[in-house]
């Protein structure tokens, strides 16, 4: 046992253990920073995307068309020069001609006989058919007329681009938006259908799928047009 009275001797000093708490500011920092940063980051991505939106609207209310060319039309691109002093490829839709026969059949079927999205594409299929065992075009081959289902021609029922809209904004994110919260310009290729035709089209769909708003009136196209007249096939 030691003696009390005895000096106690006492080795060399351990390395003083490093405290916690500059490594807790750094953490804190650094945290603050990378905050910052993507902070930032989504502020700039949110700047950039609404004025591309802005740019998309812009081009739509000219008159042009964004998008997957509708079947019935072809694209014709023109150089635009911009307020910016840029010129850049702007799409116009022009009338294909024996696409828009098909669309404008549809329409007719559809308004005049009221066939159901289902009858139109067998009657499109026994047309095509008939077509081609006298030499015409075979369905679904280049150049040949399309091949129809009832899901295709009922898109075509409710889509507006056939009145002459130029039409953007009908899904977002996966999801439908209702026609109040289109952007729309009227009169800005030439049509298919009417206005009051393709009206006439959407009362005879279910109502969850009707393409009816205050902010589609039933347009009525060419001169001397009467109001009402539910003309079917303002192209040919």
């Amino acid at each position: 046992m030691p003696d009390p009275s005895e000096p106690v001797i006492l080795g060399p000093a351990g390395p003083a253990q490093p405290s916690a708490a500059p490594s807790r500011r750094r953490g804190f920092f650094a945290r603050r920073r990378a905050a910052r940063e993507a902070k930032a980051l989504a502020e700039f991505h949110a700047r950039t995307n609404a004025l591309a939106l802005l740019e998309q609207i812009a081009i739509v209310r000219a008159g042009y068309h964004l998008g997957p060319i509708p079947y019935g039309y072809q694209p014709l691109h023109l150089p635009v020069t911009g307020p910016d002093g840029v010129t850049r490829r702007r799409t116009h839709l022009i009338v294909d001609p024996l696409a828009a026969s098909e669309i404008i059949a549809i329409f007719r079927m559809r308004v005049e006989e009221r066939l159901s999205p289902a009858l139109i594409a067998v009657r499109l299929a026994e047309i095509a058919r008939a077509d081609a065992a006298l030499g015409g075009p075979v369905p679904g081959n280049p150049g040949g007329p399309r091949l129809w289902t009832p899901q295709s021609v009922a898109r075509v029922l409710g889509n507006p681009v056939y009145t002459g809209a130029s039409v953007w904004g009908r899904v977002q994110r996966g999801r439908r938006v209702h026609p109040d919260g289109w952007v729309i310009c009227p009169f800005a290729h030439q049509p298919l259908v009417d206005g009051r035709t393709f009206h006439r089209a959407q009362l005879l769909t279910p109502p969850a799928s009707r393409v009816v708003s205050r902010s589609l009136p039933p347009w009525e196209f060419g001169p001397g047009s009467p109001p009402g007249d539910g003309q079917v096939g303002a192209a040919a």
